[in-house]
C-alpha cells in the first residue's frame, strides 16, 4: 500500500507533543516494516518561510511541507492571509507527491476536513482513515458554528474511523448520532499500542524514599494534577516526593503554588516533557504510577507505565476502568482527595510481593495486548479491508 500519515502537530515540531502524535510515529514506522510505502507528512518546525523538505526515516519518508509564516497573526487580516497562502502551497504540495497514493490517515478533525477537501478538489479516489482520539467530540461548546460544521462533515464524508477502544466507539456513535444526526461509513478498533524494550524495568531507587510519579499534559480540561497534590498533601508518609512529567497551559500555575507552599517546595518536581526513553528511566526508578484525570482514553503514558512493571494507580473513570482492573493489573481511585490519599495510603502499606504482582500482571497485559509489531498488523489488515470497500 502506499500511505500518507498526515498531521499538522508531530514528533517532528518544535512543541511538545502527546500519545496521538507519538502514535502516528510509531504507526508509520510499523507500516514501513511491513513493506508499505509510508509518507507522514507535517509542517517544518517553526520557519517563517520552507520550500518543503524530505527526509528519511526508520521505514518512512518525512515530508516537511512548503509554508509561508507572515507575521502579525493576531491581526484578522494577516491571519485570513496566512491560511489562504498556506493552503494553496499544501494543496499544490499534496497534488504533486501524493495524488495517487492509496489511502491516508490522520486524528485532528481540521486536518481531515482539510483532506476532505483536497481529495474533493482533484476527484481523487484515495480512502481517508481518522484515528479518533481523546474525547473532543464530547465538547458540547461546539455544539454550534464552523467548528460543528467541520466535526460533521468530517465524521460523515471520513471512509473509515479508526477508534483506540471500544467503549470510546460506543460513547462517540452516541454522540455522532444524537449531536450531529451522523452515521459512519465504516470502523474499527484497534490501536498501534507501544514498542516494547527490555531496556527500562522497574527497579525503584533504594534510597528510603517514596517516589510518586505523573505523567499527562497541564491542562484545565480532563487532568487532574490539582487532585493528586492536595492527595500528597494529606499523606503520613514521611519521605515522599511527588514528580510530574509533561508540559502546558496550567504548569507554571502549579508550580509557583507548590513554590509557595513550605510543605510542597521541596517535595514536587516538575520536569517538563521528555522523550519516551528518558521517561520510562523516571517511570521504571519511581515507586508507584499515578494518572488523576477526569476523562481518558487509551492513555499512553499508562500503557509505557504498564509495559515498565511499575505499579500504576488511576482514575476511576472511563477508559481507564476498561482495562485497568483494581488489585489485578493496577489500581483504581475515586476522583476525591480522600480517597486517593486512601489508595496512595494503602499501596504504600503492602507487602512487596504484591506491589510486584500488581506491576507484574500490567506488564503482561501489555505485553499481550499492545505489543506495536502485532498492532500494525492488524490495522494494516483493516486498512486493506478499506480499501476493498
Amino acid at each position: 500500500m502506499r500511505i500518507i500519515i498526515y498531521s499538522t502537530k508531530s514528533t517532528f515540531s518544535d512543541q511538545s507533543f502527546g500519545g496521538a502524535e507519538s502514535s502516528l510515529t510509531l504507526l508509520a514506522e510499523e507500516l514501513g516494516k511491513l513493506n508499505n510505502q509510508v509518507c507522514f507528512v507535517t509542517p517544518p518546525p517553526f520557519k517563517r518561510l520552507s520550500t518543503g523538505n524530505i527526509f528519511k526515516k526508520n521505514g518512512f519518508s518525512l515530508h516537511f511541507l512548503p509554508v509561508l509564516r507572515l507575521p502579525a497573526q493576531r491581526i484578522p487580516f494577516f491571519k485570513e492571509m496566512n491560511l489562504r497562502i498556506n493552503n494553496y502551497l499544501f494543496q499544490n504540495y499534496m497534488r504533486k507527491w501524493f495524488s495517487d497514493f492509496d489511502l491516508v490517515h490522520c486524528f485532528s478533525p481540521q486536518d481531515t476536513y482539510r483532506l476532505i477537501e483536497w481529495k474533493r478538489k482533484n476527484s481523487l479516489s484515495l480512502k481517508i482513515i481518522i484515528r479518533s482520539v481523546g474525547a473532543f467530540w464530547k465538547n458540547e461548546n461546539i455544539n454550534e458554528g464552523r467548528m460543528s460544521k467541520v466535526l460533521s462533515d468530517t465524521w460523515a464524508k471520513a471512509d473509515s474511523v479508526c477508534f483506540i477502544h471500544e467503549r470510546q466507539k460506543a460513547d462517540c456513535l452516541e454522540v455522532l448520532a444524537t449531536r450531529y444526526n451522523v452515521e459512519l461509513k465504516d470502523s474499527f478498533v484497534q490501536d498501534i499500542g507501544i514498542q516494547l524494550s527490555s531496556e527500562a524495568s522497574w527497579s525503584p531507587i533504594n534510597d528510603g524514599i517514596f517516589r510518586i510519579i505523573m505523567v499527562g499534559r497541564f491542562s484545565s480540561v480532563f487532568k487532574r494534577q490539582d487532585l493528586l497534590i492536595k492527595a500528597f498533601k494529606k499523606l503520613s508518609i514521611h519521605n515522599s516526593e511527588l514528580i510530574f512529567a509533561g508540559d502546558g497551559e496550567t504548569k507554571e500555575g502549579y508550580e509557583r503554588l507548590c513554590l509557595n507552599d513550605p510543605f510542597l517546595k521541596t517535595r514536587v518536581k516538575f520536569i517538563g516533557f521528555v522523550g519516551t526513553p528518558t521517561l520510562r528511566g523516571f517511570m521504571s526508578s519511581s515507586s508507584l504510577f499515578c494518572l488523576a484525570s477526569d476523562s481518558e482514553g487509551l492513555c499512553k503514558s499508562v500503557i509505557e507505565a504498564m509495559s515498565t512493571g511499575i505499579p500504576i494507580l488511576v482514575s476511576n473513570v472511563d477508559v481507564l476502568s476498561e482495562y485497568v482492573v483494581h488489585n489485578q493489573n493496577g489500581l483504581l481511585a475515586e476522583n476525591s482527595v480522600e480517597a486517593w490519599a486512601n489508595e496512595i495510603e494503602g499501596y504504600y502499606n503492602l507487602p512487596v510481593a504484591d506491589k510486584q504482582r500488581i506491576g507484574i500482571s500490567g506488564k503482561r497485559y501489555v505485553e499481550e495486548n499492545y505489543n506495536s509489531r502485532v498492532c500494525a498488523k492488524k490495522i494494516q489488515q483493516h486498512f486493506l479491508r478499506v480499501l476493498a470497500q
